[in-house]
């Protein structure tokens, strides 16, 4: 069974993302974050498998990176409409380095 965090600070987008991702057996969202703060809680109590987060959510992406690291926990970062997708690659690929 893959665990989920999903954060985002809008909760019709969390729920919408819930509601696709409960038709698979083999995924199960242990949280729902709409602050930072809950979501760091959730990443150190669950230790879920993987963490999807807006982009816009953190102005600190290597402090996401950090904390998922330190759980175990695989990031997916979804941009929001006018995000630049290779941005947010750079700062991953900065903020993994970071991390190791």
């Amino acid at each position: 069974m893959l665990k989920l965090i999903l954060a985002d600070n809008q909760a019709i987008f969390r729920a919408g993302i819930a509601k696709v991702l409960a038709v698979e057996d083999e995924m199960r969202i242990v949280a729902q974050a709409q602050t930072p703060e809950q979501m760091f809680m959730a990443l150190d109590k669950f230790r879920a498998a993987v963490l999807v987060a807006a982009a816009g959510f953190h102005g600190d992406f290597a402090a996401i990176i950090v904390a998922a690291n330190k759980a175990k926990t695989r990031v997916i970062v979804l941009a929001d409409t006018g995000e630049s997708a290779q941005r947010h690659c750079r700062m991953a690929l900065t903020a993994w380095s970071i991390a190791m």
